[in-house]
């Protein structure tokens, strides 16, 4: 399942070239342009890892008196019919309530540490349909949500 993204790409590059770069259908993160000029000029390999980072807040109870505040990595190499899927959402940081913390950054240090020490050193990991170990991924954050940033959401 982890080779959607490059299967996918492989796809859209092709149709691309043959069509004077434009694409019959935007349905997908891989479908983006940016995206796109970042695997043709090597930024992207085909055996990294896309992810989407998503903070948020959960109200565990219905009097407000308990709030959660969470991050989550989604794995984009997965086709989007699987990867919102419960078991494919990796949660990275949890923070308990019940006010939303103040600086979210100190609590996610540890995970983006953790990711940024994996990028630095590379991902190494068995791939069991190309039986290949493969020793050079790098997993990359491709796609942040307005709020991880620093940003104000929707």
């Amino acid at each position: 399942m982890m080779h959607y993204r490059e299967r996918e790409t492989t796809t859209l590059l092709e149709y691309a070239a043959k069509n004077g770069g434009r694409i019959s259908t935007y349905n997908d993160t891989i479908c983006a342009k940016k995206y796109l000029e970042a695997v043709q000029s090597g930024k992207i390999k085909k055996q990294d890892i896309v992810l989407q980072a998503s903070q948020d807040g959960a109200q565990i109870y219905q009097d407000k008196d308990s709030d959660c505040y969470f991050a989550i990595h989604i794995i984009h190499n997965l086709s989007p019919h699987v990867r919102y899927k419960k078991r494919f959402v990796m949660p990275t940081t949890i923070v308990p309530g019940p006010k939303k913390p103040k600086n979210i950054d100190s609590f996610m240090f540890p995970s983006t540490y953790h990711l940024a020490a994996v990028q630095n050193e590379g991902f190494r990991y068995w791939d069991e349909y190309e039986k290949v170990l493969v020793e050079d991924s790098v997993p990359l954050i491709w796609i942040e949500m307005a709020d991880w940033a620093g940003l104000v959401g929707h």
